[in-house]
């Protein structure tokens, strides 16, 4: 149950100071996470190249850095009760919390959307680690606005569980392979073994299932933030593109 103390905390920590450490913390995390993975872009160019909408068409999932503001938040953010319980109304406390992170949240979106260098991080990011192949000369990423910022605590989710495991096997065509993933899980579960030097603990025993296993990979699928931006991924117009060309300098 929630405390008046976890109310003043949550509170007092919704700063303006704060609001710039989180949109800080946010690009860092474009710098230091993004990667095929985690980065996720979806949007379509209509005719005459324009982007076709303004939703959200670029998305980051990552933790947050330990012991960083949007950490703190984050443990602020779900120590108070913010959310009444089912069937139950809010309490004047929980709405005025409510109220508060969700204009706390606008805050950060707007500073991050209103920061050039904050701004020219994000851009740098997208160039070398999503649209790879695009000529910044051509695509500018003109416009960036952060939409929304999700923020989960998975702190009771077994680290295991975060994770999907792929087993790749090396069998020649027509072998049909045993299925090695339940005494996969249950090596690991019991000795808290790596699932690679379980298959080649196995291998060296001779194992026969465990033949044709290579290796395993391992997927984080659950993460802790999420953030929606928009970025115009037009083009620009033909007649400037043309006389790139034609000055060569492109």
């Amino acid at each position: 149950m929630s405390n008046l103390s976890d109310f003043r905390n949550l509170i007092n920590f919704l700063s303006e100071d704060n609001v710039l450490s989180i949109a800080d913390d946010i690009v860092s995390a474009f710098e230091a996470h993004a990667t095929p993975d985690t980065l996720e872009i979806d949007f379509n160019l209509k005719k005459g190249g324009r982007i076709d909408s303004e939703d959200a068409n670029t998305f980051l999932l990552f933790d947050p850095e330990p012991e960083s503001i949007l950490d703190q938040f984050k443990t602020l953010y779900f120590s108070y009760e913010i959310d009444p319980d089912p069937g139950k109304k809010p309490t004047v406390k929980q709405k005025t919390a409510s109220s508060a992170v969700r204009d706390f949240l606008l805050k950060i979106c707007s500073a991050v959307s209103n920061t050039s260098s904050l701004l020219d991080r994000i851009r740098k990011v997208i160039y070398e680690k999503g649209i790879v192949s695009a000529d910044p000369r051509v695509f500018p990423l003109y416009r960036i606005e952060l939409l929304d910022v999700d923020v989960l605590d998975l702190s009771s989710m077994p680290e295991q569980s975060k994770y999907t495991v792929a087993i790749k096997k090396m069998a020649p065509p027509g072998v049909q392979t045993p299925s090695v993933a339940e005494d996969l899980f249950r090596e690991h579960s019991d000795t808290g073994e790596d699932f690679n030097d379980i298959i080649s603990r196995k291998k060296a025993e001779d194992n026969p299932i465990y033949k044709y296993v290579d290796s395993v990979e391992m997927k984080k699928s659950y993460f802790e933030c999420k953030v929606s931006l928009f970025v115009d991924y037009s083009p620009i117009p033909q007649d400037q593109f043309e006389d790139m060309v034609k000055n060569s300098k492109i």
